[in-house]
């Protein structure tokens, strides 16, 4: 994903959200999206949140957990 991509384009790259959150007037598509998945790594499989940040219906930012 990139900044300024639209929430449909995220959709199809990374599948739907878990969870969604508004942030005030829903009109305005101000959202987090939480994303949740499993990674291998040295020491096992690990759970990998990754929130997603919308303003206006455009990625604004992203970060891993």
């Amino acid at each position: 994903i990139s900044v300024g991509m639209q929430m449909d384009y995220v959709r199809k790259s990374w599948g739907e959200p878990q969870s969604v959150e508004v942030s005030g007037n829903p009109a305005y598509k101000n959202e987090r999206w939480r994303y949740v998945r499993f990674v291998s790594t040295p020491e096992g499989y690990k759970q990998e949140k990754r929130f997603v940040y919308f303003e206006g219906g455009r990625v604004v930012g992203w970060e891993t957990e």
